[in-house]
């Protein structure tokens, strides 16, 4: 939470400076891309009154930098904006350790065999986007093209194929597109 909250400051004083054009995101949200990398699309509202931003700069431009030194992959800051009172912060992560690293929740996205690989076992009941019913565990390990995304927090997902199935705590809000809340993991599977 301290690290992500470093890397939001950061992005926030990077807005002030940058301006430039932003996502179409109307709220945060982690966005998946077919390459393995995804972007996290901050969308929140801003005080500028309250921060003080040569100390913001020089204290998040360390973090970042530490980070990127030490940490199993990399963040960028791609850009970022403020109108309005919101600020809009894309950051890409280049994998599901640079994320837990600076934002410190599970997030895990691969293959059935790399989950596996990877500790995860399918748990709790995940069901089918178009009547399937639910997604049994050797059922699972059949799926050999599927993408698996398993998440720890409450965000919105915006995934680069069609979700097939949802697990407990996840709102489809388009073919694409879901709300995850509540404790736990969350399983998404997708085309």
């Amino acid at each position: 939470m301290k690290r992500r909250l470093v890397c939001t400051a950061f992005g926030l004083f990077m807005a002030f400076l940058a301006g430039c054009g932003m996502s179409k995101f109307e709220q945060t949200t982690l966005e998946f891309e077919s390459n393995g990398e995804f972007v996290l699309h901050i969308v929140d509202e801003f005080d500028d009154s309250k921060y003080d931003y040569e100390e913001l700069k020089a204290l998040n431009e360390a973090e970042v930098n530490v980070y990127n030194s030490y940490g199993k992959g990399k963040a960028t800051i791609e850009g970022s904006s403020f109108k309005d009172g919101i600020v809009r912060i894309d950051i890409r992560y280049d994998s599901d350790d640079a994320y837990y690293d600076i934002n410190n929740v599970v997030l895990f996205y691969g293959g059935v065999e790399e989950a596996r690989n990877a500790g995860y076992n399918l748990t709790g009941k995940v069901t089918g986007t178009g009547g399937e019913g639910v997604l049994e565990q050797n059922d699972w390990f059949d799926m050999t093209t599927q993408k698996i995304v398993v998440v720890s927090e409450d965000i919105t997902v915006a995934l680069p194929g069609k979700i097939l199935y949802a697990g407990d705590g996840v709102t489809l809000t388009g073919a694409k597109d879901a709300s995850v809340e509540g404790e736990g993991l969350h399983y998404i599977i997708c085309e």
